[in-house]
């Protein structure tokens, strides 16, 4: 497996590709063009703060230069279901997958997330760093 080293500058200059549903720099024969296509197609808030009141422009999060940003639950848990789909595509179309995506820890963490019913969905509740 690849590195995308320790910075944006780095990763950009391995050929690395960020992700915004994940807030890593990911190496580009683990990059799903088509799922990321369908998540930066949709009109996701990034937030500075957990009150969702200092909004973070689109561009600024897709040049992924950001260490860290607040979501929504909703958010959190929709990035949780493209990370099990492009586990399941890594493995249909036998393509290599990053350390993040076959992370049994991180699939742990999404599933006890999802049957968490008593948290407001549409809170600025999750916060992501960058990888």
């Amino acid at each position: 497996m690849s590195s995308c080293g320790n910075t944006p500058d780095e990763a950009r200059a391995l050929g690395c590709r960020f992700e915004s549903h994940n807030f890593a720099w990911t190496p580009p024969d683990c990059y799903d063009e088509a799922l990321n296509a369908k998540w930066d197609s949709k009109h996701w808030g990034y937030s500075r703060n957990p009150e969702g009141t200092k909004m973070i422009p689109r561009d600024e999060v897709l040049q992924g230069n950001l260490k860290w940003a607040y979501v929504t639950l909703n958010q959190h848990m929709s990035h949780c279901v493209l990370i099990w789909q492009k586990y399941q595509r890594a493995v249909m179309f036998n393509r290599p997958a990053d350390n993040w995506t076959t992370s049994f820890a991180h699939t742990y963490h999404c599933g006890q997330l999802m049957v968490q019913w008593n948290l407001n969905h549409s809170e600025y509740n999750s916060i992501l760093y960058t990888k």
